[in-house]
């Protein structure tokens, strides 16, 4: 079909150059034009399956995926399709070299504005990812209460110096390794900036305080810092604003407790169905539980950190649990932790499901998972059903609202001329 449209496209092109009776050059152009689409569409058409792709070449490692349109042609029809051509993986001995360049280079990534590891009394640079290498990091402290694993200095740090062990796990696809970083913390340059810091400094240098006074300390953070209580208020003003205070707390602390317990457990249930989809894609690509809730793990803290994702409890917990397998808990411990914290039966479902894989192989996990995913999309179809009807029902009071003005509007005028 489309070499005959062509054809006649051709001899149309060449009939009219001809009733022009000139030697144009523009008709010239436009006739060569259309015979080279006849003839590619004759080759096209020649060629025949034997012309047909088996496969496409995928870019160099670091180069990124690309888009492909593809034309498909299947019992005599034509379909177009999209797809996304990963880029090559990096072999293992690829990986290394990577490794080895990034270790060397990550003294100076994250020293930030501090002189040198041995004396660290800025925030260091601790990033998941660093210009110029494709390996993801991740970061922990051996000792949170004076640098955590964002690099933030914490006021729990010794006048002398606190010494603190980070630890770094590298990834680059499927390949991971440990690096630790030795570093020496001081007291941060400058005392707190706000009232929260100053708190979160209070908090930290009375943590282990058992004694009958809670200590206030004459430096935070090498500033010295006056204490004094603030004072001038009436002392019946203030019980009787507490005996208000908590006649509401005593009405309103268990309903917003529930209020926020209800929305964790709606964000859970919500976010359900795509974490066993997740679950599903990644066991379909060879990818095994354990690094597949890696992968949602990194992706999930990628994103959160460029804004592109708002906080899910969902997807919280998934990282919890990725980091109680990284500390030495077992898969099964973890994923029944993971379970526990959500405290929803669907959750113990898949904690379960995942547990039995561990024990006897992945051979049913992936027809359990689809039901469970099936079963996972239909209960959230129900509750939006559910919460329309809610919404249709809330709505019925303005409506009623409403009327009642416009019956207001109508009678009133017959009412003042009566």
């Amino acid at each position: 079909m489309k070499v005959l449209f062509s054809a006649l496209a051709a001899a149309v092109v060449l009939i009219l150059w001809r009733k022009q009776k000139t030697d144009s050059r523009l008709f010239a152009a436009v006739f060569l034009v259309a015979l080279a689409g006849f003839i590619l569409a004759l080759l096209t058409a020649l060629a025949g399956p034997g012309g047909s792709l088996s496969g496409l070449k995928k870019n160099a490692s670091g180069e990124g995926s690309r888009p492909v349109t593809l034309e498909a042609e299947v019992d005599d029809r034509q379909m177009e399709v999209t797809v996304t051509v990963p880029e090559k993986p990096y072999t293992d001995e690829a990986a290394e070299e990577w490794f080895v360049k990034i270790k060397k280079a990550l003294p100076d990534l994250i020293l930030g504005e501090n002189a040198s590891l041995t004396h660290v009394d800025r925030d260091l640079v601790l990033r998941t990812e660093y210009e110029g290498f494709p390996v993801t990091l991740q970061w922990y402290s051996s000792d949170y209460g004076v640098i955590d694993d964002t690099g933030a200095i914490r006021y729990g740090v010794s006048p002398s110096g606190s010494r603190v062990r980070l630890s770094v796990t590298l990834a680059l696809q499927e390949k991971s390794e440990e690096h630790f970083i030795n570093i020496r913390v001081f007291p941060r340059n400058g005392g707190p900036a706000s009232a929260e810091e100053l708190s979160e400094a209070l908090e930290q240098v009375n943590a282990g305080n058992s004694g009958p006074e809670y200590t206030l300390p004459d430096t935070i953070g090498g500033q010295p810092v006056t204490w004094r209580e603030k004072g001038g208020a009436d002392p019946a003003g203030l019980s009787f604003l507490a005996l208000v205070a908590a006649i509401l707390l005593l009405f309103n602390g268990s309903s917003r407790k529930l209020q926020q317990a209800r929305k964790r457990e709606a964000a859970l249930a919500a976010a359900y169905p795509n974490l066993v989809s997740s679950l599903l894609l990644f066991l379909y690509a060879g990818i095994n539980t354990r690094q597949a809730f890696l992968r949602i793990a990194n992706n999930y803290l990628k994103k959160k950190k460029t804004g592109e994702n708002r906080t899910s409890p969902a997807l919280e917990e998934v990282v919890k649990a990725c980091r109680d397998m990284e500390r030495g808990i077992s898969e099964e411990e973890a994923y029944g932790r993971f379970a526990a914290r959500t405290g929803l039966p669907s959750y113990r479902t898949l904690a379960v499901l995942l547990s039995q894989n561990l024990k006897k192989g992945s051979t049913d996990l992936a027809a359990a998972l689809e039901g469970e995913c099936t079963s996972a999309f239909e209960e959230r179809k129900r509750r939006a059903r559910e919460a329309g009807d809610r919404a249709s029902l809330q709505l019925l009071l303005p409506m009623g609202m409403m009327l009642l003005v416009v019956l207001a509007i109508m009678l009133l005028p017959a009412f003042l001329t009566m």
